[in-house]
């Protein structure tokens, strides 16, 4: 069965319209995704072309447009190309750092990531990220130039030599002043500091908590997972909330400063970049901007 159909006529009700929603439009049109429902989580996973772009929830189909099924293995390639510059805010002779977008893996086995834009961007290969923050969180990233480079680094991570901070907007109204959470995660110790900045009224969660994080461990979604624990996860979470969230606008989880030594020349290195877009009114509502 060919995995591109184009649209002759409508296979589901109703019948007399002229466009439809993308998860409506498709019913009818591959067995393996007989309903609605089905046919939302192959669009939100990216498995759906519309025209041969990728398809949205919001995305509207007419008569004689063509839709196409991505088979699942094929999914990590289906990421558009990214023509967004990165911004640099530090560079010598050993690292950079940059700001990374949210919706942007940081490396890995994608067609487009922030580690194949910056080498681009700087026409470097030899450019690699010393560590990963999230796809979906935004902020700030460490690439190395050379093995030795990569070595310090390693070391500084590896022992806790590379000072990190993080604001969130977190689902509530966290009541106290500051935490020291202290879990397992994946039989590893993991340590977070999270300091109360202020609470806002917000949509879908009522209220919410905008929060200072310095995790003094880096376990993979430590941030997330600390904030879920304590029974407030962060304003756009899909991974570890499954109950009613506010959408669209992403995760609100963002890596704005970091600090270090850089052991072969002794330099105090401190880069710090502001918080995206999506914050403003939350600054705005607590009178931070």
């Amino acid at each position: 069965m060919s995995n591109i159909k184009q649209i002759i006529e409508w296979e589901f009700p109703p019948f007399d319209v002229a466009k439809k929603r993308l998860q409506e439009a498709g019913i009818g049109l591959f067995d393996d995704l007989p309903s609605r429902k089905s046919w939302k989580k192959a669009i939100q996973k990216k498995r759906v072309l519309l025209n041969g772009e990728i398809g949205k929830t919001s995305s509207w189909v007419s008569i004689g447009d063509s839709i196409e099924i991505i088979q699942k293995n094929n999914v990590k390639n289906t990421i558009k190309t990214s023509t967004e510059k990165i911004k640099v805010l530090y560079n010598d002779s050993d690292i950079i750092i940059v700001v990374k977008p949210s919706g942007i893996p940081t490396s890995g086995n994608y067609k487009v990531t922030l580690c194949s834009i910056i080498q681009n961007q700087l026409n470097n290969r030899d450019l690699h990220p010393a560590h990963r923050i999230d796809k979906n969180t935004h902020g700030l990233v460490v690439f190395y130039k050379n093995l030795k480079a990569a070595k310090w680094l390693g070391n500084a991570f590896e022992n806790r030599k590379i000072s990190k901070t993080y604001f969130a907007l977190v689902e509530g109204d966290m009541i106290g002043g500051e935490f020291q959470i202290k879990t397992k995660i994946e039989s590893k110790n993991s340590h977070s500091i999270i300091t109360k900045i202020g609470t806002t009224n917000w949509p879908i969660h009522g209220k919410a908590t905008f929060v200072q994080i310095n995790p003094i461990t880096g376990r993979k979604h430590q941030i997330r997972k600390h904030l879920k624990v304590m029974g407030h996860p962060i304003v756009g979470e899909d991974l570890y909330c499954k109950g009613n969230r506010f959408k669209g606008q992403g995760l609100f989880l963002s890596c704005v400063k970091l600090s270090f030594v850089n052991p072969r020349t002794g330099m105090h290195i401190k880069a710090e970049t502001a918080l995206p877009r999506k914050f403003k009114r939350v600054l705005h509502k607590l009178d931070l901007s």
